[in-house]
């Protein structure tokens, strides 16, 4: 009886028995059919992925430990256009729980894609966006797709972009972490690089013009600042 007593209490109340993250987290589920061409993120703690949709809309999931109410979850507003997600989930001391965030995209050219995350990583596939502007403070950003221009801020994490086509600019500032850019066959481009190490390795046969190294004919630019890690560019 003791033991049978000891069980069902545990079974109650720490969820031993139950299998897998979804029984012990809860979903928040939302259907966007409205038509966007922005998307902005502003995330507190948690890592953010992109995914493709089914269908011609966006859904979002968030998943979250079962003891935030729903009052924490994120909210969201459509506006010309415009679809702002934002995480609610932070105490009056600031402190914030992870809860993780889901974006199933369809295929489409959006204008803008913007990320702002203190505390998780952004993994992104075969995103198609004219800009692509994220800033992290700690976590890793792993974003492929079609892109014009592209700008990513990372305070202490790595990098890596891989560009289908060719951007018509590259910016990307980070303080511990590694660079890695994926290009394809161009016409040309133009580096600055600023790094305290200075460590870079380069698939393109780059040649140094003043403080920019040159490839081809070097119309697009990029600026790639790095306090502490490496730069790696790669041809795909």
């Amino acid at each position: 009886m003791l033991l049978t007593g000891i069980l069902s209490s545990c079974l109650l109340l720490s969820g031993c028995g139950l299998k897998g993250d979804e029984t012990a987290s809860s979903v928040k589920e939302q259907s966007v059919e409205d038509t966007i061409t922005v998307i902005k993120i502003n995330w507190i703690s948690g890592d953010l992925k992109f995914l493709q949709s089914e269908d011609n809309h966006i859904h979002i999931k968030q998943l979250a430990p079962k003891e935030i109410p729903d009052r924490k979850l994120f909210t969201y507003s459509v506006k010309e256009g415009v679809l702002t997600i934002t995480d609610r989930n932070k105490t009056n001391l600031g402190i914030s729980r992870s809860t993780n965030l889901e974006i199933f995209c369809p295929t489409q050219d959006f204008d803008v894609i913007s990320v702002t995350c203190t505390d998780g990583a952004v993994d992104g596939n075969e995103l198609h966006a004219k800009i692509l502007n994220m800033n992290t403070t700690v976590g890793n950003i792993n974003v492929s797709g079609k892109f014009e221009a592209i700008d990513l801020k990372n305070h202490n994490g790595n990098v890596k972009v891989s560009c289908s086509q060719m951007p018509k600019s590259f910016s990307s500032n980070v303080t511990v972490g590694d660079i890695t850019l994926n290009l394809p066959k161009n016409e040309g481009f133009s580096l600055v690089f600023d790094s305290a190490t200075g460590n870079m390795d380069c698939d393109f046969a780059l040649h140094k013009s003043g403080e920019k190294y040159i490839y081809k004919d070097g119309n697009v630019p990029l600026r790639i600042d790095i306090t502490n890690g490496k730069l790696i560019i790669h041809q795909i």
